[in-house]
């Protein structure tokens, strides 16, 4: 790179000092919108109001759970017979209807 010498025109010089301040007021006013504005946030928002994907289904049972009162808490089922107790013999009936 050629060092700037007494040969180079003062319009030269000016043109690269303005493209480092350009630089230098264009960093700073970035900087600024990223850091201390709100618009960023209010960007995000309005992405996230566009996206506005529904919650899993995971999430949507976890949290019936959550707020249910099952299972309830000292209350004590009792089999009817002593033959219930055996996994063998226990029947659970399935709702395919409400299966996807």
């Amino acid at each position: 790179m050629m060092p700037l010498d007494k040969s180079t025109t003062v319009a030269f010089r000016l043109a690269i000092f303005g493209m480092a301040l350009t630089f230098m007021v264009m960093s700073c006013f970035l900087e600024w919108i990223i850091i201390d504005s709100g618009w960023l946030k209010c960007l995000y928002r309005a992405i996230a109001e566009l996206r506005k994907v529904e919650p899993s289904k995971y999430k949507v049972v976890y949290k019936e759970i959550r707020t249910s009162d099952w299972p309830p808490i000292d209350q004590v089922t009792l089999p009817l017979s002593s033959h219930a107790v055996h996994s063998t013999n226990a029947h659970v009936g399935v709702n395919t209807s409400s299966i996807r």
